[in-house]
């Protein structure tokens, strides 16, 4: 009870707390940040993907220019020559010449000589166009492949020379079994154990491939120079097998004596260069320089699929590999 007069204090309120919200300013910056941090995340991702797309692409480049090399190592350690009576006329790069006694050997081609063969093997027309006879087709052929409408263009990628095709007899197939596709399997099993040579020939083609550029296939030919197969277009014939794509630029060379040659033709041992050089430069950046020194032997050249119920093919003699044509310049 209070009395009259007097005062009663009021209890005092309790302050209200409320909460603070953000500011435009605050809310500005935190979705600036955000999408800093999504297009970091993407960019991260995008970076990791590709760095591993580079890698699948340098990996499989790696492969193929292994398998490469693997193939022309085969195909050069295994050349097949004629003896040197039966070379033909314009397969060398040495002649028979007789002394004033009467006996004959074999002198080396001068400059001038060498040149003017070289003239005849890039005169060779296209290998399935040929009409020249079997004895004439030389066992090495390196040359400059003068064909636009199968190339895509008149020049190497690097603008200096020609795409460059090589032409050999070797004694077995560089790369997979390499037969043709109707030969029966016990007449391949007697060609493995002959000693014969069969044709086949190393060029580019454009490839077909998403990374462009262009491919190395190997195709075995007829000791005419015809492919197996009637298929005009080269890259898709059932005997062509592709051992590297993506190349940017390739080179060949050969080491006759002192001299380094990028075309060449011969047929018998003595004739064949010392050493064979490839240059290889693919597109994903790997780079590759080979120098394979050349082995041969003694045989005759053979058409695999005319073989079935014919006698085998008769045996050649081996011979030494490497110092065939010199030393390398």
């Amino acid at each position: 009870m209070a009395w009259p007069g007097s005062f009663t204090p009021r209890p005092t309120p309790r302050p209200r707390h409320t909460r603070r919200g953000f500011s435009q300013l605050e809310t500005v910056l935190a979705a600036a940040l955000g999408v800093v941090v999504v297009f970091g995340a993407t960019a991260i991702i995008g970076v990791m993907g590709r760095t591993d797309r580079s890698l699948e692409v340098r990996t499989v480049s790696m492969m193929q220019m292994a398998s490469l090399r693997l193939a022309l190592q085969r195909a050069f350690s295994g050349l097949v020559t004629t003896t040197v009576e039966d070379a033909p006329g314009i397969a060398g790069t040495s002649i028979e010449v007789t002394d004033e006694e009467g006996a004959t050997t074999r002198r080396s081609l001068s400059y001038a000589e060498l040149v003017a063969i070289r003239s005849e093997v890039e005169a060779i027309p296209e290998v399935w166009q040929r009409d020249l006879p079997v004895e004439d087709l030389p066992r090495l052929i390196l040359r400059q492949d003068r064909t636009p409408s199968y190339l895509g263009g008149p020049v190497s990628p690097t603008g200096t020379q020609y795409i460059q095709s090589f032409e050999v007899v070797v004694e077995e197939p560089p790369a997979g079994m390499g037969w043709p596709v109707d030969l029966d399997p016990f007449e391949a099993a007697e060609l493995e154990e002959s000693v014969a040579g069969y044709r086949g020939i190393f060029e580019l083609r454009e490839d077909d491939e998403d990374l462009g550029g262009w491919a190395m296939w190997w195709r075995p030919l007829r000791p005419d120079g015809t492919p197996y197969t009637l298929d005009t277009d080269r890259r898709h014939g059932i005997n062509a097998i592709r051992l590297a794509s993506g190349i940017e630029s390739l080179t060949w060379n050969v080491f006759y004596r002192n001299e380094r040659l990028n075309a060449y033709q011969a047929s018998a041992a003595d004739d064949l260069p010392a050493y064979v050089e490839i240059e290889v430069r693919a597109l994903s950046g790997l780079y590759a320089s080979w120098i394979f020194e050349v082995q041969w032997a003694t045989g005759p050249e053979v058409d695999m699929p005319d073989l079935g119920g014919a006698a085998a093919p008769p045996t050649g003699q081996g011979g030494q590999g490497g110092d065939a044509g010199g030393e390398a310049g």
